[in-house]
């Protein structure tokens, strides 16, 4: 019998005897006679470029007709497949602008996919009476630059959430605006970063060093890419500190106190910038300069609050917390280190202090003399500070200006206090008490050879 394709067919038997027919009964369930519909019609990404389509097999199909749809009435592409299963994909990337564009799909984008299966019998074409639709895209997280900051005279640091980073891409590239023009600054592999995480803020913290001498606003932005895609984070603006001689300290949570004793504990401090080298008559600070000493608290306090009038800044001294996390705390791995030159030894080649050995033992050093010249060794903090070890003690106080001023009447100390801290150990003190949790209390007005002092500035943001 011919029946007509795509079709719901119903079938009557009718019985004769001579010409007497018997009642006839029409069936109650009538049957479809054409191509059904695949089932489980599913779509998953397989990595940047690449969307993984599968279906059910259906019986008698012969091919499978796949349409991608832009719209509900556009059609984009059109697929033929015989198997049950298809990729569709993005190639030949380019960046057009802003916009990195490639051929077929595009990332977050989505597209309706509309599958059918499909035969030919006896030249006629046949076609499944319905259509599966599924929407799905390539989604690719785009990378954020949360913020920006002025790191130093001559550094600027971008801060790059983790979670914005696309775990389906593997490379981040930093891109530099200078002049109207979009160059590469650095590459990164992105599961080898965990050396730029900073694990207290969740982010990458991605250092600039441009130099001293550019004062203009530079423009950043973050690309990340996989095999084929790549997509591109906002715009931030950066400008290097306009003062020199601060390094910015990142603040956040860390270990503060003796290592071997019951006062160690977990704090938290804000953000600050601090002094890379001890305070001496030159301003703005600078290295090669023997630091200013016989200074007492006061005279430090009294210090600060002229250079804040002078610059419509905030100078004070560094609490000890602050002092403490400038002189051992890494960020980066949180780990505490006993001296401030990011180890747990020291030598002669460090610091100076009682017969270290270097031609000014028992005496003042100029300030950042142990930078890898003169046969010393490179002896910065973590952050990047000079001489926390050795050479003057430094004065700290309560971590707010205005305390501290309110302790001062008439160039005299009139707070309730009989001792001030001090940090980082002198040129006349053993090796062991240089170590970043050693601490000294003096009287306020005492002034005596080796005692000095390191500014803080509030962080200006």
């Amino acid at each position: 019998q011919n029946a007509s394709f795509a079709a719901w067919k119903y079938y009557r038997i009718t019985v004769l005897f001579d010409e007497i027919k018997s009642y006839s009964v029409l069936t109650e369930n009538g049957n479809y006679f054409g191509l059904k519909s695949p089932t489980n019609f599913t779509i998953q990404q397989l990595d940047d470029y690449q969307l993984h389509l599968t279906w059910d097999n259906t019986r008698f199909a012969e091919s499978y007709q796949i349409n991608r749809i832009l719209s509900t009435s556009v059609v984009d592409t059109t697929f033929v497949v015989a198997d049950t299963s298809m990729i569709d994909f993005s190639y030949n990337p380019r960046l057009s602008g802003d916009v990195f564009l490639v051929r077929g799909i595009q990332p977050n984008y989505k597209y309706t996919y509309a599958l059918t299966a499909q035969a030919v019998k006896d030249t006629v074409f046949r076609a499944s009476e319905e259509t599966i639709l599924e929407e799905q895209e390539i989604m690719l997280l785009q990378p954020v630059i949360r913020a920006s900051k002025s790191i130093s005279n001559s550094t600027i640091r971008l801060y790059i959430p983790q979670d914005s980073i696309d775990g389906n891409l593997d490379s981040m590239f930093v891109l530099r605006n200078i002049a109207e023009q979009w160059e590469i600054l650095d590459t990164f592999i992105i599961q080898s970063m965990d050396h730029y995480y900073y694990d207290y803020r969740q982010e990458y913290l991605i250092d600039d060093n441009i130099g001293e001498d550019n004062t203009d606003s530079i423009q950043y932005r973050v690309m990340t890419k996989g095999n084929v895609n790549a997509v591109v984070s906002n715009v931030v603006s950066g400008l290097v500190l306009d003062i020199p001689g601060f390094t910015y300290a990142e603040g956040g949570e860390f270990i503060y106190g003796c290592v071997t004793c019951d006062t160690m504990y977990a704090t938290i401090i804000d953000p600050f910038y601090i002094a890379i080298y001890e305070y001496s008559d030159e301003w703005p600070v600078a290295g090669g300069n023997f630091p200013l000493d016989n200074l007492s608290w006061v005279d430090g306090v009294q210090i600060c609050e002229d250079l804040s009038i002078q610059n419509n800044r905030t100078f004070r001294l560094p609490s000890e917390k602050e002092w403490e996390f400038a002189g051992k705390w890494d960020v980066i791995s949180n780990h505490a280190f006993a001296y401030p030159w990011q180890s747990e030894n020291i030598s002669g080649d460090n610091a100076n202090y009682m017969n270290s050995g270097d031609i000014y033992d028992n005496g003042l050093t100029p300030t950042g003399y142990y930078n890898g010249e003169n046969g010393t060794i490179n002896s910065f903090s973590p952050i990047g500070v000079y001489d926390l070890g050795g050479n003057v003690l430094e004065w700290c106080g309560s971590g707010n200006s205005v305390q501290d001023l309110d302790e001062i009447s008439n160039n005299n100390y009139s707070g309730n206090d009989a001792l001030k801290p001090m940090r980082g150990g002198g040129y006349w003190h053993s090796p062991e008490l240089l170590k970043t949790t050693m601490r000294y209390g003096y009287d306020p007005t005492t002034t005596v050879s080796g005692f000095g002092l390191r500014i803080v500035m509030e962080d200006i943001e």
